[in-house]
């Protein structure tokens, strides 16, 4: 199952690995500039079936510059929108994709967001009581065919 502490985990790596310094969600004030700030939240989810489920994450990255420009900003906002629009993130054992990347500009900070959506296991066990027996089995090998029953 993924957790959003491992999906946190991964965009903070993707951030690092493009140099970009970021501090822990929790810190206000008191941090070196430029900083970025990532929080991941379960956005929702529904139940699909008993043993499935679709979850949507959300992840909101927030930037906060050294210089407070409004230029400044267009151009992280660039660098972040070809940084992660069209990313895969490895996450487990899993690809997580993400298609759509939103840029906002508040005054002097610059907010990105982008939601993850992925089936995952519910959890509930399956039993052989769940599965359905077949009851005919046709198969074919070189356009002979036979019955079994």
């Amino acid at each position: 199952m993924i957790d959003t502490k491992e999906i946190k985990t991964e965009i903070v790596a993707v951030l690092e690995q493009a140099r970009h310094s970021v501090i822990a969600t929790e810190v206000k004030e008191g941090f070196t500039k430029p900083a970025f700030f990532v929080d991941v939240f379960k956005a929702g989810s529904a139940v699909q079936n008993r043993y499935i489920k679709f979850v949507s994450v959300g992840v909101e990255i927030t930037y906060t510059p050294v210089v407070e420009t409004h230029e400044h900003l267009i151009e992280i906002a660039d660098d972040m929108e070809q940084l992660f629009t069209n990313r895969e993130l490895e996450v487990g054992d899993r690809v997580l994709h993400i298609d759509d990347v939103s840029c906002d500009i508040d005054g002097n900070t610059l907010s990105i967001s982008f939601e993850l959506e992925f089936h995952q296991e519910t959890g509930a066990e399956m039993t052989d009581a769940d599965l359905d027996t077949i009851q005919e089995l046709e198969v074919r090998i070189n356009g002979l065919t036979r019955n079994n029953y």
